[in-house]
């Protein structure tokens, strides 16, 4: 059990040293910017979710599903980084 836990705990861990990015080829800022608030406000809007953590993964989902739909891919940002693509936040 301990070794369970501590293989969980180093896993969260290390799974937070590489954070992932949306990425789309000729990308901009201000495209970028636009095409996640869209998603946001379509999300916001689009109505409940429920709550807590099944809440918060329904509501990420459907940010995902709208940011991929708009032709974004999800890379982190160590492979961006070694490619010499530009990462917006």
């Amino acid at each position: 059990m301990g070794r369970l836990l501590l293989l969980l705990v180093v896993g969260v861990a290390m799974s937070g040293c590489t954070q992932t990015v949306w990425t789309k080829s000729g990308l901009t800022e201000a495209e970028y910017r636009t095409d996640s608030y869209a998603c946001e406000r379509d999300m916001r809007q689009s109505g409940y979710f429920g709550t807590g953590l099944a809440g918060a993964l329904n509501a990420r989902d459907f940010q995902e599903r709208c940011m991929l739909s708009k032709g974004y891919r999800k890379a982190t940002e160590d492979e961006l980084n070694r490619s010499g693509t530009q990462i917006w936040r």
